[in-house]
Order: structure tokens, then C-alpha cells, then sequence
């Protein structure tokens, strides 16, 4: 028999409980709470807390201002706010690419 269930991404149930309560950096929305890596996993990403965004359905995936759909310098465009608070964090957003210190090595 085959099971539907999706093993989580994030293996560290207190820190995906933790980042699921924060409300959705781009609108303010509390509740149906995903997890965006900012580097995917496949590009050598991991769960640290500040490669992990807090995203409603609507700005995750689903909708039309979603990170998946505009990708991120179009979703920058339309919320600045998230792009500054990345900031904070660490990243820095240049040509187009978006870039940390933890993650220098992979980008050689």
C-alpha cells in the first residue's frame, strides 16, 4: 500500500513548529504557514534558520504573487520589505542572484 504522505523538508520539528507560527514575511498572514528556502536544498541549502522564509500559500506557491511564480526579483519588486529583511540575515541580492557568506564556497 502507498502511502500519500510527504516527509517534511525540514527535518527539526521545534524549528519548522517555530518558523509555521510566524506570520507570512511578505503580507502579515497568520496561519497556513509554509517554508521557502531561500537556497533550495538541490543548489546546497540547508535548514539553517536564516536561509528559511515564512510564506503564506498565496505568496509561496499558489498565487500570482508567489516566489515560485515571479521568482525572486520580480517578488522583490513587488515586496521590498522581504528583500531588507533578507538583508538583515545576511544575503545580499546582486546581479540578479542572491548570495550569503555560509554559502560562498558554493557559488565559486
Amino acid at each position: 500500500m502507498t502511502s500519500n504522505f510527504k516527509e517534511p523538508r525540514i527535518k527539526d520539528s521545534e524549528l519548522l513548529k517555530m518558523l509555521r507560527q510566524k506570520p507570512c514575511v511578505a503580507c502579515g498572514q497568520k496561519g497556513l504557514i509554509e517554508t521557502h528556502h531561500v537556497r533550495s536544498k538541490g543548489a546546497g541549502g540547508d535548514d539553517n534558520e536564516k536561509n528559511i522564509l515564512s510564506l503564506c500559500l498565496r505568496h509561496h506557491q499558489l498565487g500570482s504573487t508567489s516566489i515560485h511564480k515571479l521568482g525572486h526579483s520580480k517578488f522583490f519588486e513587488k515586496f521590498p520589505h522581504v528583500l531588507n529583511l533578507l538583508k538583515t540575515m545576511g544575503w545580499e541580492f546582486i546581479d540578479g542572484k542572491l548570495r550569503h557568506p555560509m554559502y560562498c564556497k558554493l557559488d565559486e
